[in-house]
């Protein structure tokens, strides 16, 4: 008993098996592959007839797959489908074709059977009409020679021709070409030209055809040499990933039913990791052209933008531009926080350092002492300074500390150069910051312009040391008498006295 009931199960398995392999659904699509005419009434077509097994293309043609072809001329006294060739095991069809009433416009319809023996099963092809309208594509490398091969859509896929050979389509408005989407020899996609010049920037390319232009209709697509580049955000010392870059040739949009293309000019700007080499010809940007000038109209360009504000601990902050540090680049707005921007040569890199209102990288920043770090002039603004990354910064708020704006143009206290230990205060309506260097200790001043923004007043160099001093922690204290001619004292620490 056990042993039939084995063999029923096996049975039962077996022809579960086979019913499921039944049930594969094949279809087939004919494509013209070359087209021209001999006379005036005579068409050589060659076609293929693509094999679908499940929705899948069939890279391997069975090989006791029969394939009879049929044609019909619509325009002929008394068409009727004729059959013209049978082969097996081969899906491709050539042959010439003469249409008898020559008054006539030269149309022919195909179908082809095909039939899979191991499948038992037959079927017959979509019907096409010929002729069709027919592209000649070519693809070129930096040195202007043809190359490689390219790609065109029918019924929902990308075909790809022998090599460079035309590339023929149905009676459709238009062709869509796709150039190679690869690095080649350090070469990519940069754009297409057509028969009349003109130039388009998406890989993947839609080209309008016009009865008039069914025998001659070039289509070129042309690879340049793409080099490694960097781009960085120097943020108080700190590299977070707020870097975007607008890339017109990075393949970001998915555009249905086609596939993932660039957006040329209609790039939009993408986050970047601020990391070394984030345009690597090896990465997702595939490199960067050189030399693509932002200032010619209709010309795509590279962009590179920074926030205005980070948020930390839950509260925005304002970003400020120190400045921009390019090497073998060149920037369209170099005191902006958006910029175009063309690569020069190979290894590009362009750092952008910036300073974030009100935050620092040193702890003890607002710590210290007896040292005023904010002071309130009379004017209502207020003022603030502090150290971060070994230097001073000055900030001044008109809003009573709603916004802050970054003092002495954006730019760190004495000159740029490291300096520690600020404290602030005020007379009348000027600022003074007294902060300590490695040999001496300075009062820089600042006071309100027209528009009441505190501009640059003077520097002065209150004491010099023969000696290295690290911790002078200098206090300034002022005369809060309304006119500018008031007093200050300042005190400091050295290392063997107080002053």
């Amino acid at each position: 008993m056990k042993k039939l009931v084995s063999i029923f199960v096996t049975l039962f398995f077996i022809l579960c098996f086979k019913q499921t392999e039944a049930q594969s659904t094949w279809k087939a699509d004919l494509r013209v592959t070359e087209e021209h005419y001999i006379q005036i009434t005579e068409i050589n077509e060659q076609m293929i007839a693509d094999l679908y097994k499940d929705g899948n293309l069939v890279s391997q043609i069975p090989p006791n797959a029969i394939f009879t072809w049929y044609r019909y001329l619509p325009n002929d006294n008394n068409p009727s489908w004729l059959e013209r060739n049978t082969s097996v095991g081969n899906n491709e069809y050539a042959g010439s074709h003469v249409q008898l009433n020559k008054h006539l416009y030269r149309i022919i319809d195909f179908y082809c059977k095909i039939t899979i023996p191991d499948e038992n099963l037959t079927f017959n092809s979509d019907t096409i009409r010929v002729p069709w309208s027919k592209i000649e594509p070519d693809q070129k490398n930096n040195e202007g020679n043809s190359f490689g091969t390219i790609s065109y859509w029918y019924k929902g896929n990308f075909k790809t021709n022998n090599g460079l050979s035309d590339i023929y389509s149905p009676g459709e408005d238009f062709f869509v070409l796709e150039a190679e989407p690869n690095v080649i020899n350090s070469e990519k996609f940069n754009n297409w030209k057509n028969y009349l010049n003109t130039t388009e920037y998406l890989n993947f390319v839609k080209e309008d055809v016009n009865e008039s232009d069914l025998l001659d209709n070039p289509m070129t697509s042309h690879l340049v040499t793409t080099k490694n580049a960097t781009i960085r955000a120097d943020l108080d010392n700190y590299y977070l990933d707020i870097l975007k870059f607008t890339d017109p040739w990075l393949r970001d949009y998915n555009e249905q039913p086609y596939g993932i293309r660039n957006q040329g000019l209609s790039a939009q700007p993408e986050s970047l990791p601020n990391t070394s080499n984030n345009l690597s010809v090896n990465g997702s940007h595939q490199g960067v052209f050189l030399n693509q000038d932002y200032n010619i109209p209709g010309n795509p360009y590279y962009s590179i933008k920074i926030p205005t504000s980070i948020i930390v601990g839950g509260e925005p902050h304002k970003i400020n531009l120190i400045n921009w540090e390019p090497t073998h680049a060149q920037l369209q707005s170099s005191n902006q926080l958006e910029t175009g921007v063309v690569f020069t040569d190979n290894n590009a890199n362009v750092t952008a350092n910036l300073k974030s209102s009100l935050l620092s990288n040193n702890i003890i920043a607002y710590k210290s002492g007896s040292q005023n770090k904010i002071v309130k002039t009379q004017n209502g603004t207020m003022h603030t300074v502090y150290e971060s990354m070994g230097k001073v910064w000055y900030e001044y708020s008109k809003d009573n500390g709603s916004t802050w704006t970054l003092g002495n143009d954006n730019q760190p206290l004495n000159n740029g150069d490291d300096a520690k230990q600020p404290s602030i205060d005020f007379i009348g309506d000027v600022v003074l910051i007294a902060y300590g260097e490695n040999y001496g200790i300075s009062i820089e001043s600042f006071s309100p312009n027209y528009n009441g923004d505190f501009v640059y007043k003077d520097t002065q160099v209150i004491e010099t040391f023969s000696t290295l001093e690290n911790d002078l922690q200098p206090v300034i204290s002022c005369d809060w008498n309304t006119s500018i001619s008031g007093k200050f004292v300042i005190a400091y620490k050295t290392s063997d006295n107080i002053q």
